[in-house]
């Protein structure tokens, strides 16, 4: 068995390597310095990297994304994040949850949300999942142990969903354009 990295996992990997290289590393230093490690949103940054395809990496070709594997995008986060894990991270986020509505999702739903995503380069997906209690342990409460898993619940009125429990991270929550 042959384990060796294919010739597209292998050019996508150099094209993050340089990237981190010349764009992020370069700011992740004076981001590093920032008191409170806190600083503006860098949106040259990821429209930058969004055009180079890292944001969309999960989505499917005939949805407009490169559809790469796991493993390549595995590579490519590895090499962002030599350069800034945090913005490897808003990167990396939306592959998850792009993969999943790819997946997933009806083609209604796919249509609505894919194609804002891959036409924006500053559309961000982010995740409401870390509870106070729970951390990100992603089980409804067990009867036995009522105090783990996730409290929100969802209920519906109407037309709508109302949400109801205590989130303490929203990942590209200040920045995100689909929950």
């Amino acid at each position: 068995m042959d384990f060796s990295f294919n010739e597209e996992q292998r050019a996508w990997q150099y094209k993050a390597r340089e990237f981190a290289k010349s764009e992020i590393r370069p700011i992740s230093i004076q981001r590093d310095q920032i008191e409170g490690g806190f600083g503006p949103w860098d949106w040259e940054i990821i429209e930058k990297g969004s055009r180079l395809g890292f944001r969309t990496l999960a989505v499917p070709e005939e949805w407009g994304g490169p559809g790469t594997d796991f493993v390549t995008q595995t590579l490519v986060m590895m090499e962002l994040a030599k350069g800034d894990s945090a913005i490897c991270k808003a990167f990396s986020q939306n592959w998850k949850w792009s993969h999943l509505i790819a997946s997933a999702c009806n083609d209604d739903q796919k249509d609505r949300f894919l194609k804002s995503f891959i036409s924006d380069d500053r559309y961000l997906i982010g995740r409401g999942i870390t509870e106070p209690n729970a951390g990100c342990d992603n089980r409804l409460p067990p009867k036995d142990d009522p105090r783990s898993g996730y409290r929100l619940h969802a209920e519906r009125d109407g037309d709508f969903w109302v949400l109801n429990g205590e989130k303490c991270f929203i990942a590209n929550g200040s920045v995100g354009s689909l929950f």
